[in-house]
């Protein structure tokens, strides 16, 4: 029994030394990994802060002016990232004097932060569930709603009211469809800021054409071929391109209308002008919603590729309602 005792005792003693050094090993796999995983954040931090340094976001807009919308009381909330996150909206509870475009607190503290929890955005027609997209719609968006009496124009970048399908002024009796675009998940970051093979979301914010390519297999590039001629011009061109040719329509049959005048923004309203330069105090409401369609797809910027069968409905539908010739083009 003894015998039995000491070669028991024998062993253990022997399997000291080796349970402690599997259990430093373990801890030194462990460490190892700790580091790796340390140095590929901050690797990842790297990258995103030097695609994030190139891109329009970095910079307030016109920051060294005196009247930049980045120090204006009705303009900072969106062009100023200090103003944003805390939502102020008056030059005396800001540092004015050097303000920042939209650096990382402007998305990952304060207000930022939430509305990308949520996902809730509020937008001229209403409010809306688009994931993390919701954050960028926040300011992404034409501000106002059309309004023939006191003609405010869509602001500049009205992606958000695009890509969802609303706010174009629709035609009484015509059924206004949207493209599956709507339903990419978290809508703008599914395709301007995915994870192109370097293991981080990119922060160019520019659109690639690799996400696309989960849906659209084999394209090369984001502006494909149409399905069909939309504007009418005889030939199937580039989606973009279709739109470009819808545009032109649009804006030749809106100045015929005004019989050698012209049309324009400007002050955040789109001013109408006769033959002889004169600005019009009056304007049929057809006439401004066709305008306002014009320039809510015009600051939108993707030409039509955010939400392709809207923009191709919202410029046929007004070409029509002014009178205009679609000749043969296919319409929506």
């Amino acid at each position: 029994m003894r015998r039995k005792l000491w070669l028991l005792f024998f062993v253990l003693v022997l399997l000291i030394p080796l349970t402690v050094g599997c259990r430093q090993a373990a801890n030194e796999i462990r460490e190892e990994q700790q580091q790796t995983e340390e140095q590929q954040q901050e690797d990842h931090t790297q990258a995103i802060r030097e695609e994030w340094s190139k891109s329009a976001h970095a910079v307030a807009t016109n920051a060294q002016e005196e009247n930049s919308p980045a120090k204006r009381d009705e303009c900072m909330r969106c062009h100023n990232g200090q103003a944003y996150v805390k939502q102020v909206t008056s030059a005396d509870e800001l540092n004015v004097d050097e303000p920042v475009g939209q650096d990382c607190d402007t998305c990952h503290s304060g207000h930022g932060k939430e509305v990308w929890a949520s996902g809730l955005v509020t937008l001229p027609a209403g409010e809306v569930r688009d994931g993390g997209g919701a954050l960028c719609m926040d300011c992404h968006n034409a501000r106002k709603t059309p309004d023939p009496e006191n003609r405010p124009a869509p602001h500049s970048s009205a992606e958000a009211d695009i890509v969802i399908g609303t706010n174009g002024y629709h035609v009484e009796g015509v059924t206004y469809s949207s493209s599956p675009h709507t339903a990419v998940k978290d809508t703008c970051f599914g395709c301007h800021m995915a994870d192109l093979g370097g293991g981080y979301p990119s922060h160019t914010f520019k659109a690639d054409v690799k996400p696309c390519q989960s849906c659209h297999q084999g394209i090369s590039d984001i502006n494909m071929k149409a399905k069909a001629d939309y504007d009418g011009d005889g030939s199937i061109e580039g989606f973009q391109e279709e739109v470009d040719g819808l545009l032109k329509l649009l804006h030749d049959t809106i100045e015929a209308e005004l019989d050698g005048g012209t049309f324009s923004t400007g002050h955040g309203q789109i001013v109408f002008t006769d033959k002889d330069g004169n600005e019009m105090s009056e304007v049929s409401p057809d006439l401004y919603h066709a305008a306002w369609n014009y320039y809510l797809v015009m600051n939108d910027g993707s030409r039509g590729i955010h939400n392709p069968v809207y923009v191709v409905q919202l410029l046929q539908q007004s070409v029509l309602m002014l009178g205009g010739d679609l000749k043969d083009a296919k319409q929506l």
